[in-house]
């Protein structure tokens, strides 16, 4: 659990000068969640909740915001696919929110962070994160679908995907 207060992760610098790159990750919003909440990226590209509870993704300043508002004490697949001339927003494998975005994703020496923003000690996600995914291609949507019914799996020497049937409720809070 994410407290929002100060739990978060930091790797290295990644997504900076990509011309293509994909973000994905489980969230499940604490019942208390009220106010902006980063899940996982960079300055130039990252995912987020904002204080209404919407989907937000940003890229290079551009911000694509989910039409509806997420549950708190429910699971649910975010993503962000940047490339091939596009911005896309995703939850639970459908595509919300979509524009046009040229260029590479700006450089950006701060750190791939889960959980805060990037930059600052602020704007700490409150709830749960899981398996998260960095890729840098532009996951089709038929890639990101079969993506979000896969659960990751260690089998000692691979990592593998073990498939979820996809008849799963999408209403349903998975708790």
């Amino acid at each position: 659990d994410f407290d929002g207060r100060n739990d978060y992760g930091q790797g290295a610098v990644i997504l900076g000068s990509l011309a293509n790159t994909s973000l994905m990750a489980w969230i499940d919003l604490n019942s208390s969640f009220s106010t902006e909440g980063i899940i996982l990226g960079q300055n130039n590209f990252h995912l987020k909740v904002n204080s209404a509870k919407k989907l937000e993704v940003s890229a290079n300043g551009n911000v694509l915001t989910s039409p509806s508002s997420l549950n708190t004490q429910q699971w649910y697949n975010v993503a962000a696919v940047y490339g091939g001339g596009l911005l896309k927003l995703y939850i639970n494998g459908s595509m919300v929110a979509s524009t046009v975005a040229l260029g590479s994703i700006l450089p950006d020496a701060t750190p791939f962070t889960i959980g805060k923003d990037p930059s600052t000690s602020a704007k700490f996600f409150k709830g749960k994160i899981d398996e998260v995914r960095v890729f840098n291609v532009a996951l089709t949507d038929s890639q990101l679908q079969k993506m979000v019914y896969q659960e990751i799996q260690n089998t000692s020497s691979n990592v593998r995907g073990t498939v979820v049937p996809k008849d799963i409720d999408a209403a349903l809070p998975f708790n």
